[in-house]
Parts: structure tokens; C-alpha cells; sequence
């Protein structure tokens, strides 16, 4: 269970890094979440750099075994609704990466170049965790507001709007 909770901790500290570095830099940068096998990585870079070309040495694997939650629910629904993007961070073709990514004041956005109050809602989102093992154990980080507030849950017995963790 350790191993859920650290990864857990890294993922959300991923995510206030490149809101950190965006506001810092005044540009967009995102963190890029992806299974490689029986692991999670996670790449945090500015948003102008695919997933595709960040190095391989930025890439940093979570703690062994933890998965990211991509199963439909049986709710119909799925557990993790961060933006599901190919190498070249776009919404189509071969999807295999989750984006979270963060304008130049911090915001959640859906487009690099989008302002605060203008973006997709879909710039809001969650990545679930879980370990193959332990029954019931999805974790999840959760942008809860445009603003990029995020913070951290765990499943719940009953499902609001679909989905179990919230």
C-alpha cells in the first residue's frame, strides 16, 4: 500500500510542478503520465514539447506494479478523464499519454494557448492509480477546478456521477 500512496504523492507533485514552472516561466507545461509495461511514468515539460520528443531520462517511473485505471466502470464510465493524447500531444490517433496541462498563470487548460476563463472543461480531470493486488485500491489526483486546484482522493463505496473515486 505504501508503494500506491508515495506514487499517489508524486503524481500530484508532478502536476504542481508544471503548474509551478508554468507560472514561473510564463508559458505552458504539463505533466505527461504513461504505462510502460507494469509501470507508471511520469514526464513533467513545457507543453510546446511533445511527450513524444521529451527525453527518455525525464521520464520517471513510479513505485513498481502501480497502474494507471483505464477500465470502464460499471458505471460505463472511466476512472481516469485527463486528456488521453498521442506522442505528439494530440487527441487522435494511437492515444497512449494523460496530460495534465497548466497556462502561464497556473490554470488547467485544454490548448497550450488557451486563457483561464476560455478553455475546455476538459482541462479539468483525474488520474486513478491502482495496484493490480490489492482490491479496491484506486487512488486518484483530481484538477477539481480551471483554476488548477487539485487534490487527492480514494474510492468510494457508492458512485457519484459515475465514477467511484471523487
Amino acid at each position: 500500500m505504501w508503494g500506491l500512496k508515495l506514487s499517489l504523492d508524486r503524481a500530484y507533485w508532478a502536476m504542481e510542478l508544471a503548474r509551478s514552472n508554468a507560472k514561473r516561466d510564463k508559458i505552458s507545461w504539463q505533466a505527461s503520465f504513461k504505462q510502460v509495461g507494469e509501470n507508471v511514468q511520469v514526464a513533467v515539460h513545457p507543453a510546446d514539447i511533445p511527450p513524444g520528443q521529451v527525453a527518455a531520462t525525464q521520464w520517471k517511473s513510479l513505485e513498481p506494479q502501480i497502474q494507471i485505471h483505464t477500465a470502464i466502470n460499471d458505471k460505463g464510465e472511466s476512472e481516469t478523464t485527463l486528456l488521453n493524447v498521442n506522442e505528439n500531444n494530440k487527441a487522435t490517433g494511437n492515444k497512449t499519454i494523460r496530460r495534465a496541462m497548466f497556462n502561464f498563470r497556473g490554470c488547467a487548460v485544454y490548448n497550450s494557448t488557451d486563457e483561464c476563463g476560455q478553455t475546455n472543461l476538459q482541462a479539468k480531470g483525474r488520474i486513478t492509480l491502482f495496484h493490480p493486488h490489492l482490491k479496491n485500491s484506486e487512488r486518484c489526483v483530481i484538477i477539481s477546478t480551471i483554476l488548477g486546484h487539485k487534490r487527492i482522493s480514494q474510492r468510494q463505496r457508492t458512485a457519484k456521477d459515475g465514477r467511484y473515486c471523487y
